[in-house]
């Protein structure tokens, strides 16, 4: 088995890393609703506009030569309110991973991970954890985060900057991993 180039990594979270880990987590979660879905809805509420439309021409309260202005206005303002309202949700997302990380202090927190033959430790001034090689579920890399998985969903992101060079990171990933098959024998 190769050895971990450093038995102990130390980081502080950036902002960025943070909302980074947290998108990586969502998406292996899979707590996002796929994009097919979400056209195929948004296709029937476009028709459902129209059939609201078509309702009430015939109720009367729409006259002929309107109706063509009255549909285009009403696709237009539902569309407008869908973007409206995905762009607002992108932003309460954004501002709740905000406060989340100043309320639990990542910006002013040094993380250590070191780790030996019984599994990893993370820990900061407020917070100690132990993870045994047999919980760790496995190891990932991604452009700004190296990735632990452990109780299937629970995630420990480092940030790919903890690391001297690609070369370490590899050697820490290929090494980590090793581990977890070791444990899984």
């Amino acid at each position: 088995m190769p050895d971990i180039p450093p038995d102990r990594i130390a980081y502080a979270y950036s902002e960025a890393e943070t909302w980074a880990l947290q998108k990586i987590a969502d998406a292996r979660q899979n707590r996002s609703v796929s994009w097919d879905t979400f056209w195929g809805v948004l296709a029937l509420l476009e028709f459902g506009v129209g059939f609201v439309v078509l309702g009430a021409y015939y109720a009367g309260w729409v006259a002929a030569a309107a109706f063509r202005t009255v549909l285009a206005t009403a696709y237009v303002a539902f569309t407008a309110g869908i973007v409206a309202y995905g762009i607002a949700f992108m932003l309460w997302r954004r501002q709740y991973a905000r406060a989340a990380y100043h309320a639990g202090g990542y910006g002013g927190k040094n993380w250590e991970l070191s780790f030996d033959d019984a599994g990893l430790k993370f820990a900061c001034e407020a917070s100690d954890t132990r993870v045994p090689w047999s919980a760790v579920d496995g190891i990932e890399q991604h452009n700004a985060m190296v990735v632990i998985w452990f109780d299937r969903f629970q995630p420990l992101g480092v940030p790919a900057r903890a690391f001297g060079n690609d070369t370490a990171r590899d050697g820490f990933v290929a090494a980590i991993g090793e581990r977890i098959a070791a444990a899984r024998r």
